[in-house]
């Protein structure tokens, strides 16, 4: 990402614009908080909406689980969905690289 702006607090019902690097903003909607837990949010795009979710989940035995889910729904996600999803979580594996690097330091 280029650029992340939040809109409010970091609670539902909140916005999030996000600048893709050479891209176009998109802006999304907070649609769920929990401290340390949970971090939810969708984005209206090409007649379907993308749900995003990062979920941590402490493990038993030390460590934390980390969950980044995108679910594509609506009336075009048949149409368009594996082209969308495919394009959107082409940089997961980079973005959970950096997410780990931060939580290590």
């Amino acid at each position: 990402m280029e650029r992340v702006e939040l809109h409010g607090p970091l609670k539902a019902g909140s916005t999030v614009t996000m600048t893709p690097k050479g891209q176009d903003p998109i802006t999304s909607v907070i649609t769920e908080v929990a401290d340390n837990e949970r971090y939810a949010d969708q984005t209206e795009f090409g007649g379907v909406t993308l749900g995003f979710s990062h979920t941590l989940t402490r493990l038993p035995g030390g460590g934390t689980r980390i969950v980044h889910r995108l679910e594509i729904t609506g009336d075009q996600a048949d149409a368009v969905g594996q082209e969308v999803g495919q394009m959107i979580t082409e940089d997961f594996p980079e973005a959970m690289a950096g997410l780990l690097a931060y939580a290590a330091a």
